[in-house]
């Protein structure tokens, strides 16, 4: 008879052919409590092996490259965003996808949003150290006051610009009509 000889991780398993029973045949194992429950399922161990790996990565380049990281998950989300918005309006409405739209969303969350929001959030956790429930929420408020509304700003001078009819007057007339509304 042959042997099989299994290798896993650091360890290595010498046993005769006839000692291997087909996975259908076997009996089935107690589990512990590690095995049990999602982490039994070997697609989702890998993907949850995946994932950790993904965010160690990620986790990684944000402390290597933190704009760049950032910049290109902005990019993403503002992508996939448009993307959606855009999915859901066609939907309620007979209207083609604009790519320049989603061109312009995607590069107002990498070039603007994800730098600015970088250096804001640095700022006001320097302007603002603790970490307890009074300098949250004042941090959530000088985010309400200050850095919403300056997005919000930026995002419609890029509105405008898509749609070719920027100017500084036509800029100042929709943060006045609009940026209450949308604040």
């Amino acid at each position: 008879m042959g042997v099989l000889r299994l290798r896993g991780g650091e360890s290595e398993v010498e046993m005769s052919a006839d000692e291997v029973v087909p996975v259908e045949e076997r009996e089935p194992q107690a589990s512990s409590p590690i095995q049990s429950g999602l982490a039994a399922i070997p697609r989702f161990s890998a993907i949850a092996t995946l994932c950790g790996s993904m965010g160690k990565f990620y986790s990684a380049q944000l402390e290597v490259r933190p704009i760049i990281t950032k910049s290109w998950t902005a990019g993403f989300i503002f992508a996939l965003a448009d993307y959606l918005a855009q999915q859901i309006e066609k939907s309620k409405e007979d209207s083609s996808f604009d790519t320049k739209r989603l061109i312009f969303a995607t590069l107002i969350g990498a070039i603007y949003f994800a730098p600015a929001a970088h250096y804001w959030y640095e700022g006001i956790f320097r302007f603002l150290p603790g970490k307890g429930v009074v300098s949250t929420l004042q941090k959530a408020l000088l985010g309400q006051a200050i850095f919403g509304p300056a997005f919000t700003c930026v995002f419609f001078a890029s509105s405008l610009m898509q749609n070719g009819t920027f100017s500084i007057s036509s800029w100042g007339a929709k943060i006045r009509n609009d940026l209450p509304s949308a604040w």
